[in-house]
């Protein structure tokens, strides 16, 4: 008999994997990484590749880190089936960081849920696996926590790469703004690859005002009192355009079906 969560959300999103899990994207990609030394072993189903990174509780952990990192690796190459695997293997965590923080920001279990799963898409896209390549699963969601509900690591806040200052538009090129040129920052780290997720949903037609707000906290380092003096308003309308952009993301960035609503 299976288990059958009494949030909406969480059935959905059950219901959405069974069947994306016996689908044919899930096939192409068990077929893709049937080639990849780490996975090759756990590819005679998706749920023998979640079990391997970490599901399976009796999983060696240093095995299921190096599972799920080979998974993120293909995720920021783009393949969404591996994203959409390392993304089930963080949902417990994420089911259990909904349920401690949700009362205590005044918003539903299933509303909070759904904001943190898609900060986790973002972070597993960015996610510097070359400089973090351990513990990620705890490394993923603590990631996602941050840049759901705003909080900056302290080696981030200490980093503040030259040239990332929002530049005005030059004439013809309609509010580039805080994502003036992803060469500003580099692709190492985990400053530079936020600020690629940035680039993406700048391409991806999110105004740069909107993006702001995140490059304040995430790349500047910027406490929550520091970005609402720069900009002139409250820390809470700093917390609001926070969690604006970040919808604005999950919904430009994360697959049609990824998240239940």
């Amino acid at each position: 008999m299976s288990f059958a969560p009494r949030s909406v959300v969480l059935r959905r999103w059950q219901a959405e994997w069974e069947q994306w899990a016996g689908g044919p994207e899930a096939a192409a990609g068990l077929a893709r990484w049937a080639c990849d030394p780490l996975l090759a072993a756990h590819t005679g189903s998706v749920v023998a590749v979640l079990a391997a990174c970490g599901r399976d509780l009796t999983a060696p952990v240093d095995e299921a880190d190096a599972v799920l990192a080979a998974l993120v690796r293909r995720a920021r190459a783009g393949d969404l089936a591996a994203a959409r695997v390392a993304l089930e293997r963080l949902m417990p965590a994420l089911t259990g960081q909904a349920r401690r923080r949700c009362g205590r920001r005044g918003v539903s279990f299933d509303q909070l849920l759904v904001e943190l799963v898609g900060s986790a898409w973002i972070v597993i896209r960015c996610y510097p696996v070359e400089r973090r390549p351990v513990k990620v699963a705890a490394n993923l969601v603590r990631d996602a926590v941050g840049l759901a509900v705003g909080y900056v690591p302290m080696v981030d806040r200490l980093t503040a790469p030259a040239g990332l200052t929002p530049l005005p538009s030059p004439p013809g090129a309609e509010g580039v703004g805080v994502v003036a040129s992803a060469g500003a920052v580099g692709g190492s780290g985990a400053v530079g690859e936020l600020f690629a997720v940035l680039v993406d949903g700048r391409a991806a037609g999110i105004p740069a005002e909107r993006l702001r707000v995140l490059a304040d906290l995430g790349v500047l380092g910027l406490s929550q009192r520091e970005a609402a003096a720069r900009a002139g308003v409250s820390e809470r309308a700093v917390r609001v355009r926070r969690d604006v952009a970040v919808g604005a993301l999950r919904g430009a960035l994360v697959p049609v079906g990824a998240v239940a609503s």
